[in-house]
């Protein structure tokens, strides 16, 4: 084994964690997506019109709907953009180690095992 094959693994390594970073937090941002969908769905179903509030940090505080449903609309859009940046970021570490367990592959063959990567992927 050469030193450039060492780096290639050890550089297979680091995109890696970086997967599963990136997984747990599209994980994180799903999650956040649903409870604000759950959200927005509970404020339409209000009958007060001043029945809503907010959580900013470790406070409550009174808002009409429309400023709830405001509120839960700035955090959906921020919630999808960076769903979106990570997806995308995820592609890229995806092709990067593709590409790197190609390399590996064509030179060692068998002899070495880069499948747990792959544990990792649901789509």
């Amino acid at each position: 084994m050469t030193w450039e094959d060492q780096q290639r693994i050890n550089e297979f390594s680091r995109l890696n964690l970086s997967l599963q970073k990136v997984e747990d937090e599209l994980r994180v941002q799903k999650n956040t997506a649903a409870n604000l969908d759950d959200a927005a769905t509970d404020i339409d179903s209000l009958l007060d019109d001043d029945a809503c509030k907010v959580r900013i940090g470790e406070v409550f505080m009174d808002v009409s709907n429309e400023e709830a449903e405001e509120f839960v609309k700035e955090k959906a859009a921020a919630s999808a953009k960076k769903t979106a940046e990570l997806q995308e970021q995820r592609t890229m570490l995806i092709k990067q180690m593709d590409l790197l367990k190609a390399m590996l592959y064509q030179k060692f063959g068998k002899q070495i095992n880069l499948e747990n990567a792959d544990q990792t992927r649901d789509e």
